[in-house]
């Protein structure tokens, strides 16, 4: 369980990075939006969806044998939408996790070396701090915040879930911008719409 949570999160941040993606995305940018129709990747195994006034990127889709990767950027201006990076990191089918059965041994593993540097995406030492941990609605939701410089302009808080949606572990990483930062509230309210917003897509 811990190896591919690993893995997910070292992934979906190579993918941020390497794509340098803007909390924003550029108008005219390649998009694949609709709030009603959801992405279908992995052979129609899993549906991918984002909450309305997001757009995923289509340059980040990323499939890697059984998993995938994809990014997300707010494409409708105004202050209603909070200009946030959403990731999106799929893992193989097996790989779901019961977050409620599991929770204290999840949360004591990301309070550990191992845990943050997975979290952090570091080789060696964690340029993490995890400041809150919950569940919600067989989600773990956490609020982290780096000490590293941020690739992007990506403001140092960020809020990630890890859920189990048919059959796959999934996890999910929201940003705001630096100098547009998310608050907790915002933070925390947008995770929980992509957590909604793929959920449902899986019963469409």
């Amino acid at each position: 369980m811990f190896i591919w949570i690993n893995r997910a999160y070292q992934l979906s941040s190579f993918v941020a990075a390497g794509l340098f993606l803007s909390a924003c995305l550029p108008s005219g940018f390649d998009q694949i939006y609709d709030a009603q129709k959801p992405y279908v990747v992995l052979g129609g195994a899993l549906r991918i969806a984002v909450p309305q006034g997001y757009c995923l990127d289509r340059g980040s889709l990323v499939t890697n044998g059984d998993t995938f990767v994809a990014l997300a950027g707010r494409c409708v201006e105004g202050t209603v939408y909070p200009a946030a990076v959403i990731s999106i990191a799929v893992g193989p089918q097996g790989t779901a996790v019961d977050v409620a059965e599991n929770v204290d041994e999840l949360i004591s593993y990301f309070e550990t070396q191992n845990g943050l540097a997975a979290l952090s995406a570091a080789e060696n030492t964690p340029s993490i701090t995890l400041i809150s941990a919950q569940v919600e609605k067989q989600a773990l939701l956490l609020h982290l915040k780096k000490h590293s410089a941020t690739k992007g302009g990506l403001q140092s808080d960020t809020w990630r879930a890890i859920v189990g949606l048919s059959g796959r572990l999934i996890t999910i990483s929201i940003s705001g911008r630096d100098g547009d930062a998310l608050t907790q509230a915002q933070g925390a309210a947008l995770l929980k719409k992509v957590i909604s917003a793929m959920a449902q897509s899986q019963t469409a």
